[in-house]
């Protein structure tokens, strides 16, 4: 069986390249998914985020990997032309298990688990077109899902981090600042998406007593 190799480069011609290229390694799309430990925490429930990462993350993860296995795209998947299947992915399977989630009335980590899906979604669409900055979209809804978890407090840690995730993008030369935008402007429509699907679909579908407003009330 022929062995995956991937090789990650960290070391830039400069401290600062170095630095970016540090921040976009460690704030990945995949590792910003480990916000959802401390969201389901606050459902009483760490198991949630298991449940929630495993829908988000395991099929697309095997795809990208497959993908690198067999030459069809790099690891960055510089090419976006060829992003949507995998954001297909995870936004489907990543909304089947924000439903479940809902069912189990894991209200804040079944929306956290829809914002990144939705995110996921809008962001395949985008990539037929454009490419779209993963990292500054991830980090962006990553922000709305800790804040309308724990407060608007956590604005003053996430925007900061958001916006030098988004200069490491830039100090790579991986996005334009137009790219830097299209990511955030994704994340706002997907996270108006998942408000929608969440209030009006999901709620018409609900098992036993389990309502909306035990699902988004305080």
């Amino acid at each position: 069986m022929k062995r995956i190799n991937i090789t990650i480069d960290l070391k830039g011609s400069t401290p600062t390249e170095s630095l970016a290229k540090l921040i976009s390694f460690i704030f990945n799309p995949y590792s910003m998914a480990l916000a959802l430990i401390p969201i389901s925490m606050r459902d009483g429930n760490v198991g949630f985020s298991l449940l929630a990462m495993l829908s988000l993350a395991l099929a697309p993860l095997l795809k990208h990997m497959h993908g690198v296995h067999k030459g069809f795209w790099d690891l960055d998947i510089s090419d976006y032309r060829k992003r949507p299947s995998i954001l297909l992915l995870s936004g489907l399977t990543g909304i089947l298990g924000s439903y479940l989630l809902f069912l189990l009335n894991a209200k804040y980590t079944s929306l956290a688990t829809l914002l990144y899906a939705t995110t996921g979604l809008v962001a395949a669409v985008a990539s037929k077109y454009v490419k779209v900055s993963i990292h500054v979209a991830t980090a962006s809804i990553t922000t709305v899902a800790l804040a309308y978890t724990f407060g608007k407090w956590v604005l003053a840690i996430a925007v900061p981090l958001t916006v030098l995730i988004a200069w490491s993008r830039l100090r790579l030369r991986a996005h334009t600042p137009l790219e830097v935008s299209e990511g955030i402007s994704v994340a706002g429509v997907g996270s108006t998406l998942a408000f929608i699907i969440m209030m009006y679909i999901f709620s018409h579908f609900h098992v036993g007593v389990l309502t909306i407003e035990q699902t988004l009330g305080a």
